[in-house]
């Protein structure tokens, strides 16, 4: 008769697999060499725009993953950086040629523009730098951020809805404090699902990485509210298994917080969406909206796979030493690894063929 396990030692083998998961964010961490080397390169940009443009420039913010600190290791370590400007309003068509210029004759460096933003590699670091209006041209407030995008959100009401994409940037600041102002837990809990994210293989989807985020930031507080209720610590294994129920079924998902905007300034035929991803420093952009079911079917292919292994090794948890499991291991994506796998045995098969054919 199998031996009944205790609470005790239950308990002691989730809070093992917690730590797991939690040296698992640890090496997600970014190297303080890339981020020594990324920051001194930021700034040789920014002084020399300060000094050669023949706009105004007040601040430079580095957003994104960097700004946000949420960035992971990996093939897309970037710096999203935006260049608040005064007086200018999109599109920054003039700007950004004045800036590639600038760019391509100071540092010898190819730049690539798009109608939002300059691209290039400066110091072996990839840079996206966006140019945006400054709104608040004195700063005799401690609140810049939310003056910024308080204003800016009023003149995106007043504007036709095509050219609401082109004051994006302007919002930087508000999505920076959406998630600066998270709790360690919510934190390292987004690290994690970017680095599932990261094993979902499917085509461009604009804004995925803030989908991803806003979604962890929901699901982490959610954990935490549960843990202050039963007077414990927030669980990374709850957390990553709440997050991952959700991943498969994406046309349930309703996230929404009003951080840099009221409820009420949410459209009633956006709030209405499913599935609802609501941009958190935009009202008007469900960052689901226009993802067809196919595109989110790699999503949910991934949560279903991941979340089938972390179960069978909840069930034999108990009968095992969970500290030499490779919990990296999990978030593999599996379509690469059975691929890899075939080519393997390809290879086999074909050298058995040369060894032992007939002379």
């Amino acid at each position: 008769m199998p031996q009944r396990r205790s609470k005790a030692d239950k308990e002691e083998k989730r809070s093992m697999f917690d730590d797991l998961l939690s040296d698992l964010v640890d090496d997600l961490e970014i190297d303080e060499e890339f981020k020594r080397r990324g920051k001194a390169a930021a700034n040789r940009v920014f002084r020399l725009l300060q000094r050669e443009s023949e706009y105004r420039i007040d601040r430079v913010k580095v957003a994104g993953g960097q700004g946000k600190n949420t960035s992971i290791r990996g093939r897309h370590m970037d710096y999203d950086c935006v260049v608040f400007i005064n007086g200018e309003e999109p599109p920054f068509s003039d700007v950004i040629d004045e800036f590639e210029a600038l760019i391509n004759n100071f540092f010898e460096i190819p730049v690539s523009v798009t109608p939002y933003s300059l691209k290039f590699k400066l110091d072996d670091v990839n840079f996206d730098l966006l140019p945006a209006t400054n709104e608040v041209l004195t700063h005799d407030t401690s609140d810049t951020t939310r003056m910024q995008v308080a204003r800016t959100l009023d003149k995106m009401k007043r504007i036709p809805a095509g050219e609401i994409r082109y004051y994006s940037a302007a919002l930087t600041e508000g999505a920076l404090d959406f998630i600066q102002s998270r709790s360690d837990f919510v934190l390292s809990f987004i690290k994690l699902c970017k680095y599932w994210n990261n094993g979902v293989k499917c085509g461009y989807i604009s804004g995925r990485s803030t989908i991803i985020e806003t979604i962890a930031v929901a699901v982490a507080e959610e954990e935490e509210t549960k843990a202050g209720q039963s007077r414990r610590k927030p669980s990374l294994r709850n957390s990553i298994t709440n997050f991952l129920e959700q991943m498969r079924h994406t046309a349930e998902i309703n996230v929404a917080f009003y951080h840099n905007y009221r409820r009420s300034d949410v459209p009633r035929h956006i709030a209405k969406q499913r599935p609802l991803v609501l941009d958190p420093s935009n009202p008007w952009n469900n960052l689901l909206s226009r993802r067809t079911q196919s595109s989110l079917e790699p999503f949910e292919e991934h949560a279903k796979n991941i979340l089938g292994e972390i179960y069978k090794l909840n069930a034999v948890a108990y009968q095992r030493d969970l500290e030499y499991t490779d919990i990296s291991a999990l978030f593999r994506p599996y379509i690469r690894l059975i691929g890899l796998i075939g080519l393997l045995m390809d290879v086999v098969h074909a050298c058995r063929r040369l060894l032992y054919r007939p002379a």
